[in-house]
């Protein structure tokens, strides 16, 4: 059986306590060091240095750079995850996980060590789809096209 361990928020906080979530897009891009807009490649969970905390390394293909430095490939580190040899689950609330070839648009920011990682906890991940009818790729309701364009003008 499959143990699992739920962290609580002052775990939450005590990892990365700038990552409240952020009540709209001026703001996710405010906290941002970088937005990038890619497709999210293999990840890696282990534990961290204390053996206390599992965290997730998620390999993102980056396809366009709307803030911050240029960059083809970046890799996020987000609290929580799975260590399958060890039969351990962690699971963070209100941080995002990612599942292999997704679409995202990313709000980053580079923590004290120099790790990547997702402010504005999950609404700093946002999740890219197709329109099935036009092609068009969509965050929610919005395209894609708009969102940046938002993003872009909140930048300046």
């Amino acid at each position: 059986m499959l143990r699992r361990y739920l962290c609580t928020m002052f775990l939450v906080a005590a990892l990365a306590p700038d990552t409240a979530i952020a009540a709209d897009i001026e703001e996710l891009v405010r906290q941002a060091d970088r937005v990038v807009v890619g497709t999210t490649g293999v990840s890696v969970s282990r534990w961290d240095g204390s053996s206390r905390i599992i965290m997730t390394e998620t390999m993102v293909h980056v396809s366009q750079v709307v803030k911050g430095p240029a960059t083809a490939q970046i890799v996020v580190t987000t609290p929580g995850g799975v260590l399958p040899a060890n039969n351990v689950t962690m699971i963070v609330p209100d941080m995002p996980q990612f599942a292999r070839n997704e679409d995202v648009v990313l709000f980053l920011r580079d923590d004290h060590t120099g790790r990547s990682q997702v402010v504005g906890g999950a609404a700093g991940k946002l999740h890219v789809t197709r329109d099935a009818t036009t092609g068009e790729r969509l965050v929610g309701r919005a395209t894609l096209e708009n969102l940046l364009r938002q993003i872009g003008q909140a930048a300046r």
